[in-house]
């Protein structure tokens, strides 16, 4: 039975600021990030796939640089037999100033307008429909009340947008399930959610978002890739394949009862399963020399014990490739001896104490918390942590 193979992708982001890091940094995951773009071309020629359909948000804005423009006309060309489909996101809309409309694009490059388009390619019995973003905001479903014209052939979709629940409203272009399933498509290839969505199903169309193929900032961690595959008439031959240069991990490490830095290194070594005979060391070594880590301390440690996270982050760096450390331990306090005396911290903290006793909401809990912890550190007349999320 006759198939096209595809690859799907999305959500690239080119030269984002990547606010996450210190500058040197930034710029080296702007460029890892111009490299994974590099290696799902070098796939698409090594795995003979017909076409690269790419879902959106393959600029961030207005940041992108020349340099990457360069970079991503270089690989196109280089693949001049491959059909490349793409539809503009909310983060880089088919407007007059758009990338799209002022650079020349490669003739194998089709840029979806913010009209429904079809390009029928009847040597293969395909048709690859799409629609880009007009603007940032798309508050009208651009899938809504569409149908493919003829079922008879593999009809694919190339979009970016926000699939809702029932009858759920988006500011990025909602799409009903109930549309999916009335759309006739064979596959729909999404842009927009960061994620690995899975193959879904609605009816008898296949969709999924990609996801993006390099984590930005630690709310994205593990793997990032590509969707892979065969798309036939009514069916589909799809699966994740990871491409990214660096996972981003996020570490939460107990360390009540720590009393120096090498008590907190082995606690964090002990996390990453170094100490674990079970797991592969050897591995472990590589993930940390080339992924990036953020490490949350948490815990009740000594108060004379005040972590300077520069001092942790300088010992940890000949190991990781990249570290952040974000402390929220506490103090180990006596808050209720210290409400007892008769002096100004004595005041302060019976004052809080009688306020997280009535209050109801866990946020203001919170507050109250750290506002407990630096008021004492600041009245002790000690170095007030800053303490973060």
């Amino acid at each position: 039975m006759s198939t096209v193979k595809i690859i799907h992708c999305s959500d690239f982001h080119f030269d984002t600021p990547f606010k996450e890091y210190e500058k040197n940094m930034a710029e080296k995951r702007k460029e890892d990030l111009r490299e994974t773009f590099a290696n799902i071309i070098k796939m698409a020629k090594d795995e003979g796939v017909q076409f690269i359909l790419i879902s959106g948000d393959i600029f961030d804005n207005s940041t992108v640089t020349y340099e990457t423009i360069k970079v991503m006309k270089k690989y196109f060309e280089q693949v001049s037999h491959i059909h490349i489909f793409i539809s503009a996101g909310n983060h880089d809309p088919l407007d007059k100033n758009s990338y799209y409309n002022t650079v020349s694009w490669p003739e194998n490059v089709h840029i979806f307008g913010t009209n429904m388009e079809k390009i029928a390619l009847e040597e293969l019995g395909v048709c690859v429909y799409g629609r880009s973003f007009g603007s940032t905001y798309e508050r009208e479903g651009l899938l809504k009340n569409f149908t493919v014209e003829d079922p008879s052939k593999i009809n694919i979709m190339v979009m970016h947008g926000d699939v809702v629940q029932g009858n759920g409203s988006s500011d990025y272009n909602p799409i009903m399930e109930s549309d999916i399933y009335n759309s006739g498509l064979d596959y729909l290839a999404l842009g927009h959610i960061h994620k690995y969505s899975g193959i879904q199903r609605n009816g008898k169309t296949y969709w999924s978002y990609s996801g993006c193929v390099e984590g930005r900032g630690f709310d994205e961690l593990g793997p990032k890739g590509i969707v892979i595959g065969e798309v036939g008439k009514g069916f589909v031959k799809l699966g994740f394949q990871e491409i990214c240069k660096r996972r981003l991990h996020e570490l939460q490490v107990e360390i009540s009862g720590v009393e120096n830095y090498d008590d907190i290194l082995l606690e964090i070594n002990k996390k990453l399963g170094l100490h674990d005979e079970k797991k592969d060391k050897a591995q472990i070594l590589d993930d940390i020399r080339r992924d990036i880590y953020k490490i949350v301390l948490k815990g009740q440690i000594d108060e004379e014990f005040i972590i300077n996270k520069s001092v942790l982050e300088d010992k940890l760096k000949e190991s990781f490739y990249y570290v952040k450390i974000v402390d929220l331990t506490e103090a180990k306090i006596d808050y209720k001896s210290l409400a007892q005396e008769y002096n100004l911290k004595g005041v302060f903290v019976k004052k809080i104490l009688e306020k997280l006793s009535l209050a109801e909401d866990e946020e203001e809990k919170e507050k109250l918390k750290m506002a407990l912890r630096m008021g004492v550190e600041a009245l002790d007349y000690r170095v007030v942590r800053k303490y973060e999320d």
